[in-house]
């Protein structure tokens, strides 16, 4: 007779409670690796410059030209514009236009000088001479006498009878007397004076 063999059973798994095969969740996937971006950090800068680049580039580019479109249509728009100023005709001036006239200087006496010139002279004693003289008139002021005319007044005193008055002309520079003038004295020895009292400017 041969010894029965024991067989060890196997150790039985603890279920849990309510547990089945077929309602028990699965374990999550695992999560997937990172994406790795294709290129490097470089040569996405350089696309990003020159990106920048361009669009600056068309910028200036469409500025000038919207500029130079501008300046043609205003330069267009000018020269087909009529002036106003050159289609304006000048109005004719019938009134000719007059020369103001010269001021003519007023002249004092005191520019004058006279000196006498005797001419003849006859004495008869105590009843005194009879004398011929002629003016020689100087002027000595500082206006200009080459244009205007002036009447001047002048008195000649030493005579008989007392002051002796007389005038003369002088225009445009030039003088206009008496050849001669005739007055007496009461001795031979008496001398004659003249002197310019008023000067009058002729209109």
């Amino acid at each position: 007779m041969t010894d029965p063999q024991w067989q060890q059973s196997p150790t039985p798994y603890y279920t849990p409670p309510g547990y089945h095969p077929s309602t028990a969740t699965p374990p999550p996937p695992p999560p997937p690796p990172p994406r790795q971006r294709n290129g490097s950090p470089l040569l996405w800068t350089a696309v990003v410059i020159a990106l920048v680049i361009g669009v600056a580039v068309g910028y200036v580019f469409g500025d000038s030209r919207h500029d130079n479109k501008g300046t043609a249509t205003a330069a267009a728009t000018t020269d087909d514009s009529p002036s106003i100023l050159a289609s304006a005709p000048a109005e004719p001036t019938d009134t000719p236009t007059e020369e103001p006239s010269p001021t003519t200087p007023n002249l004092a006496p005191s520019d004058f000088t006279i000196k006498l010139r005797v001419r003849s002279k006859e004495c008869f004693g105590s009843a005194g001479c009879d004398l011929t003289y002629q003016i020689d008139p100087q002027y000595n002021g500082i206006e200009d006498i080459s244009s205007g005319s002036w009447e001047v007044t002048y008195v000649v005193r030493g005579g008989q009878d007392g002051p002796q008055v007389n005038t003369f002309t002088l225009k445009d520079g030039q003088a206009s007397f008496d050849d001669s003038e005739s007055i007496q004295t009461t001795s031979s020895g008496t001398k004659l004076r003249a002197k310019v009292t008023s000067v009058e400017v002729e209109s």
